[in-house]
């Protein structure tokens, strides 16, 4: 089938559709639209049935079915607010659909669509610069949309199901080498964080850790915590600890226990 001149190609989102004269009604022009076809193919066979069911005298919205646009905003949407659902992720969907969904796969047809179509709505939104999370979460959403109109009976499978999930690139970490790290070290000897800075350095702990986030644990003992998964508090911050007393358990006022660097009797260097 050779290709209609009235199928065009959106340069924005890289799909196609095209716009349909159709038979006035009450003296009025009337054009039938349609986009967001994966491929040039796809939008000249939706054009095709078009024409076949205007000449038939038949409603053009109604042949050839339910199309993915009609469903995700007129059904399914619609349901969401009928579940237990956070607010937040509602409009999360509602954006994904309106943003996404819609302007890729609207005018396919429900029944048409297939996974082939999802993969390169998928690559396309790849190719406009999203991430693989953003990717994902569109392909989430579809999926759940999906599962919905297979429990509804207006699909027998989901075409997502097959779908490849975008996988993120894990970036090359950029590490300091030695003699870098020494050199970093030497200059921030008199920073008044120089102690957090040799502490993130000869330890390996996460920001989260080094910035204190949780405070400080220990034994009833005062014992200091050993474990593969606990690393000692930084150390820059343990004159705000030991100068704000806290009540612990069984205790009128809370003391720390000594200092990392008085218990080894060491310094920094």
């Amino acid at each position: 089938m050779n290709k209609d001149q009235r199928v065009k190609r959106d340069p924005q989102t890289g799909t196609w559709g095209f716009v349909l004269d159709l038979p006035s009604l009450g003296g009025k022009r009337r054009q039938a639209r349609r986009r967001g076809f994966p491929t040039a193919r796809a939008a000249n066979e939706a054009l095709h049935e078009l024409l076949e069911a205007s000449r038939a005298g038949l409603p053009t919205g109604q042949r050839g079915g339910l199309t993915v646009g009609d469903y995700l905003t007129d059904r399914w949407l619609p349901a969401l607010t009928g579940r237990s659902l956070r607010p937040t992720t509602v409009d999360s969907y509602h954006r994904i659909v309106s943003n996404h969904l819609v302007p890729r796969l609207g005018e396919v047809r429900l029944a048409a669509l297939d996974t082939a179509m999802v993969e390169v709505m998928l690559g396309d939104l790849a190719t406009a610069g999203l991430s693989a999370k953003t990717r994902r979460n569109v392909l989430g959403v579809l999926t759940k949309a999906l599962a919905d109109a297979v429990r509804w009976r207006l699909i027998a499978t989901s075409p997502a199901i097959g779908a490849e999930r975008p996988r993120a690139t894990q970036p090359v970490p950029k590490v300091w080498t030695s003699e870098q790290l020494s050199a970093f070290l030497h200059t921030v000897q008199a920073d008044r964080l120089a102690a957090l800075w040799r502490f993130l350095a000869t330890t390996g702990c996460r920001r989260g850790e080094a910035a204190g986030s949780a405070g400080p644990t220990w034994t009833s003992a005062g014992a200091w915590p050993r474990s593969a998964t606990s690393a000692p508090w930084p150390l820059a911050m343990w004159s705000r600890v030991r100068s704000r007393p806290r009540p612990g358990p069984g205790q009128s006022a809370w003391t720390p226990p000594p200092s990392p660097l008085s218990r080894t009797g060491g310094g920094l260097s």
